[in-house]
């Protein structure tokens, strides 16, 4: 696709939706062959994720016990272990109908529309043009909001959580490591790993989120919560909305307009990226499985299955 014609496409009003023509980006990884015994590298992957996120998804319920829905790290947590779980569901499914024998048989009976960036016509028209060639079903649209909503709120507590809410004296132990910092470097690099698109209108979304969480700390002083250390009224010391209402108020905005606006920019920059370096490899002879023009065959599904 030229540089003007996917300009178009991705500035195109449609993307605020979550319209795809390629459904196998969110089943299988670009850096290995898109063969069963490949791809079980990359469902292993996805489920040592899961487990380890489930874990943590635990042991926040059981410490933070009331107070479990008031942290903005829960509420990532939560959505982390979302994504991992149904991500992995989703792709274990797929890989499923593929490799049994009944499913297999199911799955080449009921092939899915085969749509490459070649099919798509060099300028969209009407405000629904994504539509008409979109092929995602609706588990995919949960699989596609929750990775990249998944994946910003956790890397996006990274800076707010090691300069503005910790505190050295209470020293650092694996729930630090775990919820603030490598939940968000693992998000980073599945970015890297999938090839699962960013948009830039989807930055609409990341905002609402934001939105979300920093209204719901301002009712929730107002309704005389506190928070799980010494029960003060607030959930975080940068938002003490009774003793500094007008610093806790510029951080909410400031976190929703302009911070979470910022970690979403990331995260499309490395996407660029990563869709450059795979187009270099390609032109380059190297993956080879990721050519369009082999993809857009109408059998591609018999030499992906084959072992």
């Amino acid at each position: 696709m030229s540089l003007l014609r996917g300009l178009r496409w991705e500035l195109h009003v449609s993307n605020f939706c979550f319209f795809h023509y390629n459904w196998r980006i969110f089943i299988y990884t670009p850096w290995l062959p898109p063969t069963l015994h490949f791809q079980c590298i990359y469902l292993a992957y996805r489920w040592v994720l899961a487990i380890y996120s489930f874990i943590y998804f635990i042991l926040i319920i059981y410490y933070v016990r009331e107070y479990t829905l008031v942290y903005f790290t829960s509420w990532s947590q939560y959505l982390f272990t979302f994504y991992q779980l149904w991500s992995s569901i989703s792709v274990t499914v797929h890989h499923m109908k593929l490799g049994i024998p009944y499913c297999k048989k199911k799955c080449n009976s009921e092939k899915r529309k085969v749509v490459s960036s070649t099919d798509l016509p060099s300028k969209p028209t009407g405000c629904w043009c994504g539509l008409k060639y979109n092929v995602l079903k609706w588990h995919e649209c949960i699989h596609w909001i929750s990775f990249f909503l998944a994946g910003e709120a956790t890397s996006g507590l990274i800076f707010l959580y090691w300069v503005f809410i910790y505190n050295p004296k209470k020293g650092i132990d694996h729930w630090e490591i775990s919820t603030h910092l490598l939940n968000g470097l693992l998000s980073w690099i599945n970015v890297w790993i999938t090839q699962i698109p960013f948009r830039a209108h989807h930055v609409i979304y990341t905002i609402i989120y934001s939105a979300t969480y920093c209204t719901f700390t301002g009712f929730y002083y107002a309704a005389g919560g506190g928070n799980i250390q010494n029960n003060d009224r607030y959930i975080y010391s940068i938002l003490d909305y009774g003793n500094y209402p007008v610093k806790a108020t510029f951080f909410v905005l400031a976190a929703a307009l302009i911070y979470a606006p910022l970690v979403h920019l990331f995260f499309y920059a490395n996407y660029l990226l990563r869709e450059g370096l795979i187009h270099v490899l390609v032109k380059r002879g190297y993956c080879k499985w990721l050519l369009e023009k082999e993809l857009g065959e109408e059998n591609e599904m018999e030499p992906i299955i084959q072992e």
